[in-house]
């Protein structure tokens, strides 16, 4: 699957990393699984959020 866009690539990318962090908090019982998978949330997110910037500083 090849998308034109690379904002929506980096939306897809986030979207993967919230659901896989989310999952991981979700089942884990160990500290470091649990920190792992916020890491992965937080990068989500990050990245879900990353092209609304990318267009701000086009202008």
């Amino acid at each position: 699957m090849e998308l034109k866009s690379s904002n929506k690539n980096i939306r897809i990318v986030g979207c993967a990393g919230i659901v896989a962090g989310a999952a991981m908090v979700a089942t884990s019982q160990e500290s470091f699984v649990h920190t792992f998978g916020m890491g992965i949330l937080a990068g989500g997110l990050v990245f879900l959020v990353l092209p609304f910037f990318r267009t701000t500083w086009r202008k």
